[in-house]
């Protein structure tokens, strides 16, 4: 098996780097089709941005925003230290307070999938299937000791589910059943949780560009990609300790924490650029032909602009 080979021609170039200061502790981003949000974990709050930068207002939401998600109307904010999600306006308003298994339970990763809104809580160890009401359809426990499940994507039909200490990532059906494994990012052979003394696996992202399902595996520094059946089609590697992917249309961006910088990668695996970024690259964000990162360790959010264009 191999990657598609029908893929966009992506003409290279220099990436602009634009710069916003004056969010305290980053560590989300969200778009709600004009608008960037960012989650500042540190002071409790959301900051809406302009596309140019521009600081446009600042919400107060719940404890350590961690994750956000979008439904078409309304944003969806999850809180790592109450066990919460919010459903907000676009004004800053909060229609509703959901709790997620109690707290403590850490909701890491939100995914909409056009009908359902999904949260995995990387403490409470779940991920749990809502309606946009707010109600809690269906609940899955991911096995292991700890496993941490900490990101979503979904496929079109399966949502996939990464977990830190696990090697494996779980394929959950519409009503949230588990329908398959797949092997992703076997770090330690015989890791059988926390605890162990033997760390984590290390998958900590994902990525969906339309046809193939994309894996950042933190520990391994590499990047896996895998039909939505499970069959793999290839690994690369990438910079140390990937955090987040972004897909924005006709390649991919992987954040390495470590490395301090931004990789932008074709979709044949081929490595187009390598942005430096400022201190703990640790979320991305496609929108509009931009990349948007946040810096948690320089309390800064960089806008990416690649001078290429995808030819007709």
């Amino acid at each position: 098996p191999g990657l598609p080979t029908d893929l966009p021609e992506v003409v290279t170039g220099h990436v602009e780097v634009t710069t916003v200061t004056g969010i305290e502790n980053p560590l989300a981003l969200g778009f709600d089709g004009e608008n960037i949000w960012v989650a500042s974990q540190s002071t409790d709050t959301v900051v809406k941005l302009s596309q140019d930068g521009t600081i446009l207002a600042t919400y107060p939401v719940g404890l350590s925003p961690r994750t956000f998600a979008f439904d078409g109307e309304h944003m969806w904010v999850g809180h790592s230290m109450d066990g919460t999600v919010i459903k907000m306006t676009l004004d800053g308003e909060i229609l509703k307070q959901i709790p997620i298994g109690g707290a403590w339970t850490a909701p890491s990763a939100l995914e909409y999938d056009g009908e359902f809104m999904w949260v995995a809580t990387s403490w409470g160890n779940v991920v749990s299937r809502l309606d946009l009401d707010g109600n809690i359809l269906s609940t899955t426990n991911i096995k292991g000791v700890h496993p941490s499940p900490f990101d979503l994507v979904f496929d079109g039909e399966n949502v996939w589910v990464v977990s830190l200490n696990l090697p494996n990532a779980l394929l959950l059906g519409r009503d949230g059943e588990i329908v398959r494994e797949v092997e992703v990012a076997r770090f330690n052979a015989g890791y059988e949780g926390i605890g162990t003394g033997s760390g984590g696996q290390g998958p900590g992202a994902l990525a969906f560009d339309g046809n193939v399902v994309w894996v950042a595996t933190n520990w391994t520094n590499a990047l896996r990609a895998f039909r939505p059946d499970g069959t793999e089609l290839g690994r690369f590697t990438v910079g140390e300790y990937p955090l987040d992917l972004a897909f924005d249309g006709v390649s991919l961006w992987v954040a390495n924490f470590v490395g301090d910088n931004v990789m932008r990668v074709a979709l044949d695996g081929t490595l187009l650029a390598t942005v430096p970024a400022g201190d703990g690259p640790n979320r991305l964000l496609a929108a509009n032909g931009a990349v948007w990162v946040v810096n948690e360790r320089d309390d800064t959010v960089m806008k990416l602009v690649p001078t290429g264009r995808p030819k007709p």
